[in-house]
């Protein structure tokens, strides 16, 4: 699993993605000719601190890597950009809601 870095592949991303919505979540794909995903995230100051920003950071990252190991073929290698919208996240299942975002690209 990849980062994405550096300002071209970001601009490449934002202007030629794909983009799934659910809830809070903001998927943006790309496909780039890459073996693995890349994976990149956005994730506004009014979500919370940057404790609870990092939080939700790991834990769709932990979520993208375990939906990538159990079924390959359901992620598309490519770049990916995570949105994070500023919702209250205490009642939000980050997983269960980037699964379901993933399944509608």
């Amino acid at each position: 699993m990849g980062r994405v870095s550096g300002r071209e592949r970001h601009s490449a991303l934002l202007k030629y993605g794909k983009r799934a919505h659910h809830g809070p979540i903001s998927v943006v794909f790309l496909s780039d000719g890459s073996d693995i995903p890349s994976l990149a995230f956005s994730i506004t100051r009014k979500v919370g601190s940057a404790v609870i920003r990092n939080k939700i950071r790991r834990q769709l990252r932990e979520e993208f890597r375990r939906l990538y190991v159990l079924d390959p073929e359901s992620i598309q290698p490519g770049s990916y950009l995570i949105r994070i919208k500023p919702e209250p996240w205490k009642t939000k299942n980050p997983q269960k809601i980037l699964e379901e975002a993933l399944k509608k690209l």
